[in-house]
């Protein structure tokens, strides 16, 4: 399960369309409608409006509908509250791909969460930018 913060901008297609080729389900957030309705003509599992909805309860309820346990894989662009209200959703070993700080807060993860969710040999950290 692929997450994709920023999913309309540049990286945010990209990974999109990357995780789409390579199988995986695609959960999707966006602002606004034009947005939402691009995402899904790229086959989007699951797209979630910032502007309307509650990112991490319609996420929740995805995933719980799909028999689904959490999120594999955090593809973040953006930073700030969206990567720290989106990193409740994660499986244990689940790896955050930090690209940018769009929001312009970059994000920061206590080391209490990383020893919960992770463990060192899974590499949970990739920071580009």
């Amino acid at each position: 399960v692929l997450l994709v913060l920023g999913a309309t901008g540049g990286v945010g297609l990209a990974a999109v369309q990357i995780g789409k080729i390579c199988g995986a389900v695609v959960i999707a957030v966006a602002r606004g409608d034009e947005r939402v309705q691009l995402l899904k003509s790229l086959g989007v599992d699951h797209v979630v409006d910032l502007m309307n909805q509650d990112v991490t309860a319609s996420i929740k309820e995805f995933l719980k509908s799909r028999n689904l346990k959490g999120v594999d894989v955090l593809y973040d662009p953006v930073g700030g509250n969206l990567a720290k209200e989106t990193r409740k959703l994660l499986n244990s070993g689940a790896q955050i791909l930090v690209i940018g700080f769009a929001s312009g807060e970059i994000p920061v993860i206590p080391a209490n969460i990383i020893l919960v969710k992770f463990s060192e040999l899974d590499c949970p950290w990739v920071l580009l930018g």
